[in-house]
């Protein structure tokens, strides 16, 4: 089985911006930082979700479930 993509998500709630996938949590939350320009206290709401100072951190299962809208390393959208 394939290690599961992780997104960073800006503007949850009022205009979702997905980023491109990542191949681990450790990638994500580095970039989750660089937006910031500092280290955040990272919350974990729940398996495969990790919030850092308003922007989310998840996993792909997460993000389907959300019904993010998300590429694939390809750059195709997922259904």
């Amino acid at each position: 089985m394939a290690k599961p993509s992780w997104y960073v998500v800006q503007h949850p709630f009022t205009r979702p911006e997905v980023s491109n996938p990542y191949p681990s949590s450790s990638f994500a939350l580095d970039a989750a930082d660089k937006i910031h320009g500092e280290r955040l206290r990272r919350i974990k709401l729940a398996d495969h979700e990790v919030w850092v100072g308003g922007i989310i951190v998840c996993s792909r299962i997460r993000a389907m479930q959300y019904k993010f809208k998300i590429k694939d390393w390809q750059g195709r959208y997922y259904a």
